[in-house]
């Protein structure tokens, strides 16, 4: 699992360990509750072929 770095902000990483990775309802859930914060997110698969996407709430 990746470190974290220092800093005074709140920082996360979650790996989800199924392989077929997030269903539906859960990754609207996600995009949900992280629309309710100022943040900046990266998702992507840990997979070779699997893009990345980033994106900012405000």
């Amino acid at each position: 699992m990746p470190e974290l770095k220092n800093s005074i902000r709140p920082e996360a990483i979650v790996v989800i360990r199924n392989i077929k990775g997030l269903h539906a309802r859960a990754s609207a859930k996600f995009v949900k509750c992280a629309a309710c914060y100022t943040a900046n997110i990266t998702t992507g698969g840990a997979l070779k072929g699997t893009p990345s996407s980033c994106a900012e709430s405000q």
